[in-house]
Parts: structure tokens; C-alpha cells; sequence
């Protein structure tokens, strides 16, 4: 039987590096995703940046970047 994909859905104030952690340790299977983050936001604002910041037991966690600004998309991945 193939197991399916688990993921958490993201929430904005509430999925947190804390609460990643707790759900990582329940079950470690589960796949960690961020809230929706601008790209822009990402680049400007240091509060943004720590909001994705995360421990190397929550990986692989998965950021989610909106924006319309491709260099923006692309210097946030090198960010």
C-alpha cells in the first residue's frame, strides 16, 4: 500500500520554527511548507526573513514566495 503524501497547511503566526518542530516530531513523514511570503517582503524586511528562518531537524521545509518582480523571485533564492 502506498502511504500518501502528508503535508501541513501553512498558517499565518501559527507555523512557526516551534510548532514545525512538534509536528516534525510526531511525524516525521509530514512535508513543512511557510505561509505565502512576498518576495519583495523577503528582500525589505529583516522581521519577514526570520519568520522563515528554521532548524535543520524541520528540513525539508518548503518556503512559498509570491510576487510579480522575476528579479525579486530570484535574488530572494539566493538570499
Amino acid at each position: 500500500m502506498v502511504r500518501p503524501i502528508v503535508a501541513l497547511a501553512p498558517m499565518d503566526g501559527i507555523t512557526d520554527s516551534a510548532y514545525r518542530q512538534v509536528v516534525r516530531r510526531i511525524d516525521p513523514g509530514v512535508v513543512l511548507f511557510s505561509e505565502f511570503t512576498s518576495a519583495d517582503g523577503f528582500l525589505r524586511s529583516a522581521r519577514v526573513r526570520r519568520r522563515l528562518d528554521f532548524k535543520p531537524e524541520e528540513h525539508p521545509y518548503f518556503v512559498q514566495l509570491f510576487g510579480s518582480d522575476p528579479e525579486a523571485f530570484a535574488e530572494a533564492t539566493r538570499a
